[in-house]
Parts: structure tokens; C-alpha cells; sequence
């Protein structure tokens, strides 16, 4: 599989570019594309792209509701409040990739869970995955197959975990400040990134991995964190383990 963790940014890539991007990597990769789309930041909408962060949920569900049928190969005309699209990509061979929807607030795991295949989360554990990730996206879905969740998680086999979570924070604490981080890292009752991540040995490691699939998450995304040294081990331990 192919992942695409793409952003839909409200930036120039409207959703007919996007479903001819999509649909061409589809045709040169034998159709094994996982095509991911979120919302972005307001520091990159607005302060970078100079473009509205406002509604972004509306905004997403009109993309969504845009994008999915072009990526069926079909003619859309879909004029929104937020958006408009009309036309046809079509691309010989490519086939619909899945898509997966990033969400972490209700309103955009509500979205995923009545229009795409799933999401992916940030910054989640797996208590916070059985308690409101997957009940959420579940109820939205009702009459629809289970919707995948896929948790993207920092991972270190390390023997000074501490050192590690500092690691972390020098490095991604950046990331409790965003508005949608922050307020699923408070969901979780946590500081920071820092206290997401997976870190120990070999054991510890497999124990909360298995936690994770027990609390409904479907696919793991590996980070490997920490010296190049420890980043190795956890490679290969990765490596190791999805052959079990």
C-alpha cells in the first residue's frame, strides 16, 4: 500500500486537481493508493497561504462530496457555499483510491465516519481511541461497513524514555499549540505530544501497540523517534513485528 497523507489546504487544489493527481498515481501504481486528505492549520491556511480558515468542517464535507465521485470517474457539477467543481477526470486503469479522512473533532469524525473509509489520528492514545475516536466515527457511519481508524503514533525502543519524551517535546511540542492538536491533546488529558508517544523496550512496546488494536485502531503509522541509534532498533523492530 501507498500512503498519501495529503492535505486539502484550502490552497489551489481544487478538488478536480486532486482527483487527477489521485487517479494518475492510481495508473502508474497498479491502483494501490490510500488517498488522505485534513484541513490543515490556521498558521498555513491563513498565515502562509493567505487563505480562510473559517468553517473548515463545512469546508471539508463539500470537498468530500465533490471529490469522491470524480474519484469514481464521474462528471460532477457541485456548487457549494465553500466551493464549486465541474467536470470529469478520466484516467485509464485508475480505479477509486480509498479515502481517509483526517479527523479529530466530532463534526470531522462525523464526516468521515458518513463519507470516507475512516480516519487517521495525531496525538491520540489508545484510552482516547475507545472512548471517543471509535464510538464517534462508529455512530456516524451506522448502515456502513466499520470505517478504518488509523492511528499515527511516535514509537521508540529506548532505554531512557524520559530523554526520549524530551526528544519529542524539543521537537514536536510545536504541535499543542495548533487549535485541532491542542484540543484532542486536553480530550486526553495530556500536556503534550510528548505523552502520546509509545516508548520502552521491546516488550513495552508490543504491549501498547496491542493496546491500540484492542481500543479499535485498525492500522498503525509508525514515527520512529530518538537518537539514530534508537531509531534503528525501532525499525527494525517494526519491521520484526508486522511479520508476526
Amino acid at each position: 500500500m501507498i500512503s498519501i497523507p495529503g492535505v486539502c489546504e484550502r490552497s489551489t487544489a481544487n478538488p478536480l486537481a486532486l482527483a487527477a493527481q489521485a487517479l494518475s498515481v492510481q495508473a502508474v501504481t497498479g491502483n494501490r493508493l490510500t488517498l488522505g486528505i485534513g484541513t490543515s492549520h490556521p498558521h498555513m491556511v491563513e498565515g502562509m497561504l493567505g487563505l480562510s480558515m473559517e468553517q473548515p468542517a463545512k469546508y471539508m464535507r463539500e470537498y468530500v462530496e465533490a471529490l469522491l465521485p470524480l474519484l469514481a470517474g464521474e462528471a460532477v457539477n457541485y456548487k457549494g457555499e465553500k466551493l464549486s467543481a465541474a467536470g470529469k477526470i478520466e484516467i485509464m486503469g485508475a480505479e477509486a483510491p480509498e479515502l481517509i479522512l483526517a479527523a479529530l473533532g466530532p463534526r470531522m469524525l462525523k464526516i468521515a465516519g458518513e463519507l470516507a473509509a475512516g480516519t487517521t489520528t495525531t496525538w491520540v492514545g489508545p484510552e482516547l481511541i475507545a472512548s471517543y475516536i471509535r464510538p464517534t466515527i462508529d455512530r456516524a457511519a451506522f448502515g456502513r461497513p466499520q470505517p478504518q481508524v488509523i492511528g499515527a503514533i511516535c514509537v521508540a525502543l529506548t532505554d531512557d524514555p524520559d530523554k526520549t519524551r524530551d526528544w519529542i517535546r524539543e521537537r514536536f511540542g510545536a504541535a499543542g499549540t495548533m487549535p485541532a492538536y491542542r484540543a484532542v491533546l486536553d480530550r486526553g488529558g495530556v500536556a503534550g505530544p510528548e505523552d502520546t508517544a509509545v516508548l520502552g523496550d521491546e516488550t513495552a512496546v508490543a504491549k501498547e501497540v496491542q493496546r491500540f488494536a484492542d481500543a479499535g485502531a485498525t492500522e498503525l503509522l509508525f514515527c520512529p523517534v530518538g537518537t539514530p541509534e534508537e531509531q534503528a532498533r525501532t525499525i527494525a523492530f517494526v519491521h520484526d513485528y508486522a511479520r508476526r
